[in-house]
């Protein structure tokens, strides 16, 4: 088979293609299936963000933990006018702030295992979306249909012109 005439044959196996495409695209089924994809698509990414977003805050409660333990620690051995200081500008000496950077810290690691949980749960709907999202098949479904109406409109034989029929020839 000559090239010109291999390439005219895909050129219109591809141009079909592209009208076949065309009209799939087009059809309500599958814009509306196309519409709920990308919502479960847009929902996926969000709950991964989530994910990060609760992670963070795991973050800045250790971090407060963290400096909360310092500032315990420096209540330790306080100088007797340092004492005297604290006692007077804060009605409360070393060591009562000792103890209250102990509540706190206890404060703190509840809600850095209460954000731990919650991290988790972020993670358990995250997965979920997903495996939701790639187990449904209504795009591909509405494709596949419009195809086939689209195959089935193509095999329909041509409707004759109005008005004069074609001259034969002889």
């Amino acid at each position: 088979m000559p090239a010109s005439l291999e390439h005219s044959k895909n050129t219109c196996k591809n141009s079909m293609s592209t009208e076949q495409s065309k009209f799939v695209e087009e059809q309500p089924e599958v814009i509306e299936a196309f519409k709920a994809h990308r919502k479960r698509h847009a929902e996926v990414l969000l709950a991964k963000r989530k994910i990060m977003e609760e992670a963070r805050k795991v973050v800045a409660l250790v971090t407060a933990h963290d400096s909360c333990n310092e500032l315990q620690w420096e209540h330790e051995d306080v100088s007797e006018a340092d004492n005297k200081l604290l006692l007077k500008y804060t009605n409360q000496d070393s060591e009562a702030w000792f103890w209250q950077f102990n509540n706190v810290q206890d404060c703190l690691q509840e809600a850095i295992l209460q954000k731990c949980s919650e991290v988790n749960l972020a993670n358990y709907r995250y997965i979920k979306l997903q495996s939701e999202a790639r187990q449904n098949t209504e795009l591909d479904q509405a494709r596949a249909k419009a195809r086939e109406k689209f195959q089935a409109q193509q095999q329909q034989p041509k409707k004759p012109r109005r008005g004069r029929p074609p001259l034969k020839k002889s």
